[in-house]
Parts: C-alpha cells; structure tokens; sequence
C-alpha cells in the first residue's frame, strides 16, 4: 500500500512540477495538460468504495481533491486564451478531450448525483445536499467549464475583426 501511494505523490508532484515548468514558458494549455493528468485518477477513486449502505465518502473525496486542480486547468486555458494567439490549439484540443473523458468516465457518479441524490445510484437513499455538491461540482461542472473554455480556445472567434464575405 505504501509503494502505491509513493508512486501515487510521484507522478502527483511530477505532473505540478512540469505544469509549473510549462507555464513559465507559457505553454498555457500543455501547462493545463498536466494539471488534469492527476485528476482523472483522483476523480475515479470515488470508484474504489462499495457504496456500502450509501456511502459516498471515496466520491466526496475524489472531487474535493481534483477540484484544485481542474480550477487551476481552467484558468490556465481562460489566461491563455485571453492573450491573441498565446494559446497552443493541438494543446487545448488534447485538454478538451481530457475533459471529455472525465466527463465520460465518471458519468455514473454525477448522474446518479442528480437525479438518484446519491452518486452509489438508485437503490440507496440519498445523503447530505452538501456532499451532493461536492460531487456535482466536482465530477460535472469543472469538466464541463473546462471543455467550454479548450473548445471556445479551439473555435474562432466571432465577430472580432475576423474576415468574410461581406
């Protein structure tokens, strides 16, 4: 157990150190990369509790300490993404499709969060609103902001000088 969790700061302490490194450099949305890298498996260790009697604390867990870092992630896009070209597009791409796959692969969690008022599912009462979220915010809407954020830095502005037909 030790040795997991020594791997575990690892490559936690790792993915900062480089996010740090890359954003001194400016590489805004790769500095966003591995931000999230660190968040997918803190957001699936929700998934490693059996949900015993309802009991949402790995789920808790996971979104409180993915959060910091899917907050950062989205800033990093949203300060890259004000500066005119200052945001690498293949970067955000890859951040949109990290979103994506959080979003994806926790979808149990924060449906059943919704509409079940527990992210263990329908057969279990529902706990606390607090913790509820927690989870919401957690697993559903800091991955949704930061899809919106890499995709509004992927997609052309509108309406900014941009020329077309007129």
């Amino acid at each position: 157990m030790t040795g997991i969790i020594a791997i575990g700061g690892t490559f936690l302490l790792f993915s900062l150190i480089l996010s740090v490194v890359l954003a001194f450099f400016r590489l805004w949305a790769w500095s966003a990369v591995f931000l999230v890298m660190p968040a997918v498996p803190l957001q699936l260790l929700g998934f490693t509790g059996t949900c015993t009697q309802g009991a949402d604390g790995p789920f808790v867990t996971g979104a409180v300490l993915s959060s910091p870092l899917l907050a950062s992630a989205i800033g990093l896009v949203l300060w890259g993404g004000m500066a005119k070209g200052a945001l690498s597009q293949s970067g955000a791409i890859v951040v949109a499709v990290m979103a994506m796959i959080l979003l994806f692969s926790t979808r149990d969690a924060w449906f059943g969060a919704l509409y079940a008022g527990t992210p263990c599912g329908a057969d279990y009462d529902a706990s606390h609103w607090q913790e509820q979220v927690l989870v919401i915010g957690g697993y559903l809407v800091l991955p949704v902001f930061l899809l919106v954020s890499a995709c509004r830095a992927v997609l052309p502005a509108r309406g900014k000088g941009a020329s077309g037909s007129h």
